[in-house]
């Protein structure tokens, strides 16, 4: 009796650790699609983006990332998130350094299926960094690099110098910047700034978030601002939440 449960068992956990091998093994393959593509991508190579994608995110390829070309990139994080049969969800932190010589960073999420050829990615949509955890080491010298970052990006606002303005963001808060420009006016969007004071509340993996305090014409501001560590190891903006006046 006891030899039948030993070998149902050992049977059991062949099973089991065959099944664990034969889901690493399709992760692996899912995440080097991923990496692959958004690389491709991010280069600005579409026909090896193309080899790695279909549907939408072939339609992409054709376009590339923002129409520029990176000259270096640095994909810090990918990692499935969900998996089905077939299908799963890849997550993707990217650092880039455009040929321009400035630096950006993005989060992505994509939609992975395998068919004949392989692993192939469908969808790609730019979103925001998770912040899970605790984060509770703060460095000063990053709060005061943050603090730096801030005061350089509000001073440029008031000299009305939105190109200027635009190298403190990174990620989103770019993009949006960009976007924006187009249909600015001419004044400035604030005529004066002063007194910013910075205290971090949490910092994880190359994330800051710091509650900002300063004065903007003749109110005060309290914003929370999240910045990012680009890969020369300076701060960028990603988001400012307004929280009060």
């Amino acid at each position: 009796m006891f030899n039948k449960i030993f070998v149902i068992g050992g049977i059991i956990i062949l099973v089991l650790f065959a099944f664990l091998i034969r889901q690493e093994f399709v992760f692996n393959a899912a995440i080097d699609a991923s990496k692959k593509y958004i690389t491709a991508l991010a280069e600005g190579n579409a026909q090896k983006a193309l080899e790695y994608s279909s549907g939408e995110a072939a339609v992409a390829a054709t376009r590339l990332m923002d129409g520029k070309v990176a000259a270096s990139v640095d994909i810090f994080l990918c990692e499935i998130v969900s998996y089905g049969n077939d299908w799963g969800k890849a997550a993707a932190g990217v650092r880039l350094t455009l040929s321009d010589g400035t630096e950006d960073i993005g989060w992505y999420s994509m939609d992975v299926i395998k068919n004949r050829q392989g692993w192939k990615v469908i969808s790609l949509k730019e979103t925001v960094p998770v912040l899970s955890g605790q984060g509770l080491f703060i460095s000063q010298n990053d709060v005061s690099q943050g603090q730096k970052i801030i005061t350089g990006y509000l001073e440029a606002l008031t000299l009305n110098d939105l190109e200027g303005a635009k190298n403190f963001l990174a990620g989103q808060a770019k993009r949006q910047h960009e976007i924006s420009t187009s249909v600015l006016g001419k004044a400035p969007l604030i005529k004066t700034y002063g007194n910013v004071q910075l205290r971090g509340v949490w910092e994880k993996d190359g994330l800051l978030v710091c509650r900002a305090e300063y004065h903007v014409d003749d109110r005060e501001v309290i914003s929370i601002v999240t910045l990012a560590e680009v890969k020369t190891g300076q701060w960028r903006i990603i988001n400012i939440q307004q929280v009060g006046t």
